[in-house]
């Protein structure tokens, strides 16, 4: 079930369940997303085979799921294995490879949005054990909900408060804006910030450059140039904190003409906890100032 508190902006979701999904490090014999591991997996989603390999891309049902169709809180969980190799990192995909992980978490992403009852799709990566990886393997997961999240709801309604006098959103306004010493790169369809109300040391925002609701609004041509975007940003991080952990959020509106939002990508880099003052005030101690992190990230990726 999810609950809400409306007075401290805050929702819960309770699923037990998790307490029994399994911790997997570097043993790969146990491991559920390799190859020959395939009785441990109840239903393939979607799946993209390469003749050299097992597969490139596999989606498949989590056994732990928070949420179900059929009893509780009425949701899709899915796991996206992006590699059939146990130890690969993410930063070492090709451009090409990465471009087919986004493009089947996109197709995927639609196939769920065709139930009327999901109203917003959550799509992240957990890397490390400091992330919140409980199996060394790289994957993704997808959440959808019947339900968005409270807190969710009203970070859009502050979206919303926020738009211009042209009703130009936060985002597209911050885009003509912002500093240039924020800005660690740039494409045709995209730009990488270090954002300047940063959480975490190193932060990475890759913003949309057109205006896009959600995920699933992205066209081929910025699926591809954001998978060389994230190749390069772990690439970078590598530098900075070799084997580190890192989390990267999809942030959009919801499915429905609701929630109105301006889809960007988190890239959290996980260097340290969070202690109590964050805890008790959510004001977050960056160590880090945004515009050393975009330097720091600029001279690695000129090299």
């Amino acid at each position: 079930m999810m609950y809400e508190d409306s007075y401290l902006v805050k929702s819960c979701i309770i699923a037990e369940n998790r307490r029994d999904k399994p911790y997997i490090d570097e043993v790969a014999d146990a491991c559920p997303f390799c190859p020959g591991h395939e009785s441990d997996i109840d239903e393939i989603r979607l799946q993209v085979k390469e003749h050299a390999k097992p597969f490139q891309v596999k989606i498949v049902n989590n056994k732990y799921p928070v949420c179900d169709t059929q009893k509780g809180l009425y949701g899709v969980h899915d796991v996206v294995i992006d590699t059939p190799d146990h130890l690969a990192h993410p930063k070492d995909f090709t451009e090409m490879h990465w471009e087919v992980v986004l493009i089947s978490m996109q197709k995927r992403w639609h196939q769920i949005a065709k139930d009327p009852k999901i109203s917003f799709i959550q799509i992240f990566k957990n890397y490390g054990k400091n992330a919140g990886a409980s199996i060394k393997h790289s994957h993704w997961q997808i959440i959808a909900l019947a339900q968005t999240p409270y807190s969710i709801r009203s970070q859009h309604l502050q979206y919303h408060a926020f738009k211009d006098k042209e009703g130009n959103c936060y985002f597209c306004t911050k885009l003509k804006t912002i500093e240039k010493e924020y800005i660690i790169f740039e494409t045709k369809n995209w730009l990488a910030i270090a954002p300047e109300v940063s959480q975490f040391a190193h932060e990475t925002w890759l913003i949309s450059k057109s205006h896009k609701k959600h995920y699933g609004e992205l066209g081929e041509e910025a699926l591809k140039e954001c998978g060389g975007l994230l190749k390069r940003v772990l690439m970078g991080y590598d530098k900075v904190r070799p084997s580190g952990s890192f989390n990267i959020c999809f942030i959009g509106g919801g499915i429905r003409d609701s929630l109105e939002h301006h889809f960007y990508i988190k890239i959290i880099p996980r260097l340290g906890e969070w202690a109590g003052f964050e805890l008790a005030t959510n004001c977050y101690i960056n160590t880090v100032h945004p515009k050393t992190h975009a330097q720091v990230m600029k001279n690695i990726l000129r090299q």
